[in-house]
Parts: structure tokens; sequence; C-alpha cells
């Protein structure tokens, strides 16, 4: 067998043989990656019956996707040899490591936990284990657990063959749930499976719990010199107790209790209840045996104790803060708890598209994006710790959402939707999707995904698991319809709600509707009224001039009640479609919890200021508005810049030195700065929409006419001019989610529009290139791309576009040449540095980051908010309002209401 080649699979090893068959070593020619191959005994590959059942079984199996279960890839024929193609998990098993003896509680705990939890996972699908024992358990160098050949024993229904080594046999039978059958290892057998009886996720509950005592103690629980024997040990002994160490944690004492109950109806009924507690084992001091303190805090409900580590509890009666709408609490009732919660120990927490912060269902948990300027990630804090741990692989990360069950977290980053698991583990990608521009996704029962693939879309939905996302709603563009997005599940797993967005009005005076995802049916639930939330089976929220209102709701998602105010303050986007996208800084738990921002409207308005090297700033004479792309003239005098003011769009005209202003353009579309011609006598903007803009030229003596310079169906943005006019530069981003730098000359054509598809691609991303700019002498360009998670500074030779040189150290973003073109700036997160390139005949020698200053920036993700003066060591910034105290950022500020809906009667 070694050596052969089966299907695509060149068997390179022998791993083992057991009573389910023989395993090999095999290498996956097509994918290149190492697998296990386990063949099928004759019985099975040669009882057509038995191989049909097998089949069905296994394409069960092959749904089955965690962190802590080992996968099946699929089950392959040849010739007379059937196998199944499974994951290849390397490391040691537990019964390899039990030779050695017990292990630490702390690692018990640890490895029990990951069990349960992927007992937790398959039970939700239906599948038991039914043969869990120290040798089906791969440990990783890394700590990770692997559960192997999970529900294999029902798939080999049938098998007879047993051995009578009570470590490994009886493995199979012949009719796996009917009387008279042993099915599983004897000495981990349940005694309902010990006697033949049926059996259900329960029996690995008592596997868990004699594995667990097993490490625990160093030695086997239920031993015998025969089959028999352990089988009657099983069956008969008692639990020896004071095997165990004298010193445990209360809830790992108490879940061992309770695993280890011979009547079913007794035991441990679910796996999450034991992951819970195995949780809870792991924060609890030891305690003797016999000595377990009686007012331990109960598991099933928020604790008092959460605040200690994270803020000072509020008790809430009426009006007591402004910010809770609602009644005081009835008489003889504990009154509401509100936390005042800081996620972020450095960085903050990023609102610009989407809500930041999400509670997990249990309300035990709170999931967020740390922002560090250049860079994010996904983070996870039980409401019990001090510190969040981050989720690796999760760089970069968007507008998360949680499964049903609270154990994934899905995010947009990149090009991609993916999942990870909040225990750990790489995150997997669901299916392409748009990063940069989706809107939103909701996880449903079924393992179904919902999401907004871009700003001018109807919904998608997908198999959890992956696959090719289909349309759910489509755009009615007779009722000038722009977008769904920010959608959510009812508990029902079948309605959706989303908002519908209309052109050329704020979000929250679109649409809260709901759509069926069976029939693809849609109807209006309210009009007027933005992030609609459920809230359980009765009632949504939603936002409105930040304010959230509470609506009842029947079956089939009408409403029965007029919008009841019920939480003010409320951190929203939901203004302006030009500066907004919809979303708040709201999440509901399904344990009645609400987590919710503060209103942050303001903090998006700035001012302009002429900032020098040392980060001195000087304001200009201009007001107070929501600045993005300010663009400095060449000579250094004036600054052009977009503002929305009164939800129009603007691009105004100022003069550095603090003289006139002029509004160069109004308009009910997007219209927002890309750079000045060389010569100074025009402008070049991006023109249209957020999803579909065209390239404007301007003249300033042309009192506000625009000429259409550059076209395309796709979005493309105005980014750059070489300073002898030769070159523009501009970004595109295309249909199939990639990003291109191009370049081309426009100012020597007079046949005006050119066609995007006629300028040069120099660069390709599946992430936005950031701020491009041509260095004064027109050799280089500095550009931005997402590479390994965050955003970084590159410069690339614009005669061989293929020669790049990494400028920033651990992220940055709006790059600016020196005028001598012999030093770039960048930002990394707030604080502005610098970087000296050294460029001579072969190439660029960059120095490493050197910090100049830090500077309130006002920060919008894919926006630049500063620009380089010529003639002058100094930048034009958009600054937050000064000696404002509502204008202060507060990182990670959130506030959370604990079982706030007892205050409306919501059951």
């Amino acid at each position: 067998m070694i050596g052969q080649t089966l299907a695509h699979y060149q068997v390179t090893a022998l791993l083992g043989k057991g009573g389910m068959g023989e395993v090999y070593r095999a290498t996956d020619t097509k994918l290149g990656r190492d697998v296990a191959l386990k063949l099928l005994p004759p019985g099975v590959a040669h009882d057509p019956e038995r191989l049909a059942r097998f089949q069905r079984e296994a394409r069960t199996l092959a749904a089955l996707q965690h962190p802590n279960v080992a996968s099946v890839y699929g089950l392959e024929s040849v010739g007379e040899l059937t196998f199944l193609v499974m994951e290849l998990v390397e490391g040691e098993d537990l019964s390899e490591r039990l030779l050695r003896g017990a292990l630490p509680v702390e690692r018990v705990v640890e490895i029990a936990a990951q069990i349960a939890t992927g007992l937790e996972a398959a039970h939700a699908k239906g599948i038991v284990h039914r043969d869990l024992k120290p040798a089906n358990l791969k440990l990783g160098a890394d700590g990770t657990v692997k559960i192997l050949d999970f529900g294999l024993a029902r798939a080999y229904e049938g098998d007879t063959s047993a051995v009578d080594d009570p470590s490994t046999s009886p493995t199979l039978t012949a009719a796996m749930t009917q009387a008279g059958v042993i099915l599983g290892t004897a000495a981990y057998m349940a005694p309902e499976q010990a006697r033949g009886r049926a059996v259900d996720h329960r029996a690995d509950l008592w596997a868990l719990g004699v594995i667990t005592f097993e490490m625990l103690a160093g030695e086997r629980l239920f031993v015998g010199e025969t089959t028999s024997d352990t089988l009657a040990s099983v069956l008969r002994s008692d639990i020896p107790w004071d095997r165990l160490p004298p010193a445990l944690p209360p809830s790992l004492r108490r879940l061992l209790t309770r695993c280890l109950t011979r009547d079913p109806r007794q035991r441990q009924q679910a796996a999450g209840d034991a992951r819970l507690e195995l949780l809870a084992a792991a924060n609890e001091a030891p305690t003797a045996a016999g000595r377990e303190s009686s007012d331990q805090p109960a598991r099933a409900g928020p604790s008092w104790r959460w605040a200690l580590p994270l803020a000072v509890i509020v008790a809430l009666g009426a009006g007591l803060t402004g910010r809770l709408l609602s009644p005081a609490a009835p008489v003889g009732e504990p009154a509401i708890m509100r936390l005042d919660l800081a996620l972020c120990d450095e960085g903050e927490l990023p609102h610009e598209l989407g809500p930041g912060a999400l509670l997990t269902p249990d309300g035990e948990s709170i999931v967020f994006l740390r922002d560090l300027g250049s860079r994010r990630q996904l983070m996870v804090r039980r409401l019990d710790e001090d510190a969040a741990r981050p989720l690796p692989g999760t760089e970069n990360a968007t507008m998360p959402f949680l499964s049903p069950d609270g154990q994934w977290v899905a995010f947009f980053a990149g090009n991609r939707l993916l999942k990870v698991w909040l225990g750990g583990g790489s995150p997997l990608e669901i299916c392409a999707a748009d990063g940069e521009r989706a809107r939103g996704g909701a996880w449903g029962r079924g393992d179904r995904i919902v999401f907004t693939p871009n700003t001018a879309a109807g919904l998608l939905i997908v198999d959890a698991a992956g696959g090719e996302p289909t349309p759910l709603t489509t755009l009615d563009e007779a009722r000038a319809e722009r977008s769904h997005r920010w959608p959510d599940f009812l508990p029902d797993g079948r309605h959706v709600v989303f908002n519908t967005q209309f052109h050329n009005r704020d979000y929250h005076d679109g649409n809260i509707e709901a759509v069926d995802v069976a029939t693809g049916e849609r109807h209006i639930v309210h009009r007027g009224g933005a992030f609609a939330r459920s809230v359980d089976d009765r009632h949504l929220i939603f936002v409105r001039d930040h304010t959230v209102y509470m609506l009842e709701v029947d079956a089939q998602v009408a409403a029965q009640s007029e919008p009841l105010p019920v939480l003010a303050d409320v951190a929203a986007n939901t203004g302006d479609e030009t500066i907004g996208d919809g979303s708040a800084e709201l999440s509901v738990s399904a344990a009645g919890g609400i987590l919710y921002g503060r209103d942050r409207a303001r903090q998006r308005e700035g001012r302009l200021a002429v900032v020098d090297l040392a980060g001195q700033a000087r304001y200009l004479d201009a007001p107070s508005s929501h600045y993005f792309f300010p663009r400095v003239s060449p000579d250094g005098r004036r600054v052009v810049v977009t503002s929305f003011l009164d939800n129009r769009n603007e691009v105004w005209l100022y003069d550095l030195e603090d003289g006139p202003a002029f509004r160069l353009l109004s308009a009910d579309g997007v219209a927002t700065m890309g750079f000045w011609s060389s010569d100074a006598r025009s402008i070049y903007l991006g023109y249209g929409d957020w999803s579909s803009r065209d390239i404007v030229r301007l003249d300033l003596d042309s009192r506000g006419s625009t000429v259409p310079a550059v076209v395309s169906p796709d979005d493309i943005f105005p980014q750059d001019e070489s300073r002898d006019g030769r070159w523009i530069f501009f970004d595109r981003h295309s249909s199939d989610q990639v990003w291109e730098v191009m370049r081309g000359a426009l100012r020597a054509r007079g046949d005006l529009p050119v066609a995007a598809d006629q300028f040069e691609s120099l660069i390709t991303s599946s992430g936005h290139p950031g701020s491009v700019r041509v260095s004064p002498d027109g050799r280089w360009l500095a550009f931005e791309l997402l590479e390994q998670g965050s955003l970084n500074v590159q410069v690339c030779d614009l005669e061989q576009p293929s020669r790049r040189w990494l400028i920033s150290d651990g992220g940055g973003t709006c790059a600016s040449w020196s005028d001598d073109g012999r030093r770039l700036y960048y930002l990394s997160g707030r604080t502005m540095m610098k970087v000296d390139l050294n460029p001579g005949p072969a190439g660029l020698q960059p120095t490493p980051p050197v910090k100049l200053f830090d500077a309130p920036l006002v920060t919008m993700t894919g926006v630049w908010v500063l620009d380089k003066i010529p003639g002058r060591d100094a930048f034009l910034m958009v600054l937050e309002v000064p000696d404002d105290p509502e204008s202060a950022r507060k990182p990670g500020d959130v506030v959370l209401f604990l079982d706030w809906r007892r205050s409306w009667s919501v059951r």
C-alpha cells in the first residue's frame, strides 16, 4: 500500500490499525496537502446497503467544520478499496500522553473545555461520537485539541468484529441503537451503552467525565482483565473520588459529578453547559473536597462581579442619566444594572463601518474591533475578565457579526467574508465579498448567512459552511432604492429585517423591511428608521436621529404597535447618505442585555489647520464641518476640500492665510476632491455616488460647471497628477473585487472624456490602495496596500513598477512627499512618521520610520485627512474640534445595560 497512488492521493506511511480499519498518511497531489486515508473494512465496503448508509453518514460528517473536530474531506473508491479522506492531525494522542501520568489541573480544564466545545458543535448538528476515548483525542503542539473519528461509529454500523482488549474493544456493533448491542470502547462506554440500550448525546458526556477523571487521576477509571470485566466495572463500580487531587475548582468537581451519573436522565444534559462549567473552572480558585462554598455565584445569568474589573455599577431609576428612556424598576425588583466600559487599553473602537462591538447571545462576552490606526483586529473579552484577547487572523476585519450560538464571529476582510471560532484557530473563508463596500451581515439558524455585498445592492444569502451566494432581495429602481443593508435574523430563523435606503435621502428616512428567506417575499414593517435589530420573537428595535425605538411585531413581522422610544443618545451613522452608512453602535443579546455607544455624531466634524513638523497647529478661519480629502495647491497658498453641510455635498476653496473662501460646487450626488492640475487652474473630482464615480474636471474660473474627464462602468477615483502634467493617476474598483492603480496621459488629449480602459494598470490589489502620490520628480509612486492584515505604505519605481519598497513599519496611511522627493511622511494611527528614502542608482534605501508628533485627526477608513503643503515644512490637516468635551474621543467607550428589557416587560 505504501508508495501507491489511490486516485490523486499518494500513500506515504501507515499511521495505525484498529477496529474501524487501517489509517494511512497520504499526500493530496492536487491540493498539495497531507491527509489521512481511512480504509473501510471489507464488511462495509462490499455491502451495498451498509456502504450507502456510510455514504449518507459521511456527508453529514463532512458538514461538521469546527476547530476542535478533525474534518472529513470526502469519500473515495478505487477498485476494491473504499476510503475516507480526512484531515491529518499532527501530535500525540491523549492516550500516549496519559502513559506519562496525570496532567496539571489547569491543562485538564483546558483540554476538557475544548472537548466539550467540539461536542457542542457536533451535537447541535445531531451527530454523536459514541466512541469518545483518549486515543481519539489529538493534542497539537499549539495546545489545540482535535476530536478524531467523530460519528464514525455510527457510520460503521453493522460491524460485529470485536477484540477482547478492554482498552480498544468492542468497537462496533451490528445494530447500533437496538437492544443487545454494545458499541464503543468498553472503558469509556456509558452504562446504557454497555447494556446495549439506545444512546444519545449524553453518552458522549459520560465519556467526557471518564476522560477528565483519568487526566486528573493519571489512571483509568474503569479497568478489568477482559472486556466483560471492564463493562461490569462501568455498570457497578463506585466512583473512587478519593483518587482525584484534593483541591479542584468547584465547577470542575461539580461537572465530574454530573457527567459520571449512571442515569442519563440525571446526567449532565448538554455539552454547552459542560463548556460553561469548564470556563468557570478556569477562573476559580481550587477548593478542597467537601469544602465547596455554598454561596458560589450562579452561572445562569449575568454576575455582579463582572463590574469589578470593568466599570462602576450604576443602579438606574427613571431619568438617572437621561440615557435609558424607561420607568424605574418596580418595587421589590432589582434595579437595572449599567456598566460603563472602556474596551480598548490602546487604540480605539472603530465606528465608521458598522458596529465595532457585539454582545454575545449569552450576554457574557463582548467581541469588538480594536483599531490601532492602520491596523485593526477582532478581540474577545469576557465580562468577568480584566483583559481582552485577540483573535488571530482577523487583522483588517470590518463589520463583524455573530453566529446564533455565539461560538463564531463572521467578518469582512479584503475581498472575503470569513468566520473564526471564538475559541481560537484560523479563520475559514465563506465566500468572496467586498470588505470595503459590504454593509453588514447576519447569521441565522440553519447556518445561513445574509449579507449586503456592496453599497448599491440587495441582499445575498450563502451557507455559513461556504459556497456561492445567491440573491435574496433586489433593488426596486422604480422606487429609487439605493441599497438594502444591515440585515438581522429574527429568532425564527426564517425572517430577516433590513433597512431600505433611497437615493438622496437620509438612512433614518428609509424603511424597515422584512424578507422571508424561504420565499423571498418582502414587506415594509415601518417607514422611517434604520439599523433594525431583533430583540426577541415579538419585538424589534431601530434607530432614528440617535434614538432607539421599540416596535412590537407578530409572527409574520407585521407591526402591532406604534414605535416607543427606549434609548437616547446612541452613536449612529444614520444621517446624510454621503457621510453615514446607516449603522449604529448597538448590539442586543438573547439574554436580555444591550450594548451601545454614546452619540459620536460630532466626532467626524473637524476644523482645518496648518500643522508644522513639531505638531503645532494653527486653525484656519473656517467653520467646523465634515471635511475630507483636502488637497493643497501646487503653490502652497490654497486648499480645496470636500465638505458635507446641510446634507449637501460641497467642494470648498480656502486660503491658507485666512483670505476669502469660495464654494466651488454643491451637488446632490457625491463630489469628492481628488487633485489639483499641475498648472493650478483646475481640480479633478470623483463625481457620482459612493459605488459608481467618474472623474470630472472643474476649472476654477468656470463658476461650478464640470467637464467629464475619465468615465468607467466601474468606480474610479482621482488620486494625483505629476508636476509636469504628463500623467494622472487614479484607482479603479472593478466588479470582481479587484482594485487597480491606473496611469495615463489626459491633459494632452482633446477628446474628453476618456474611457478608463485606455489607461495603464500599474498595481493590482484585493484591498483599497488608499492615497496614491507621485514624487515631485515623477520617478516614484507612493501608495498603500493591504497585505498581511494591515495597510502599509509602499513605493514603486514608475519606470519598473514591479520594483517596490516597503516604507511603513506596522501599518501606514496618507503618504506625502517632501519637496525634494527624498523623504516620505505618513500616518500610523494618529502619529505622523517620517522615512528618509536615500534614492540612488540602485533604487531606494529607506531608513527606519521616525515619529514626528501625534495629532488629534478626524479619521475615516479609506479617506485621507491631510496633505503636505508645498514649499513649507507643514501639513494641512483635518483636526477634531478643540476645547469641546462632547467631541473628545473616548477609545472603546461603550455602555452595557444588563436585563434592560425587564423595564418594558419584554419577555
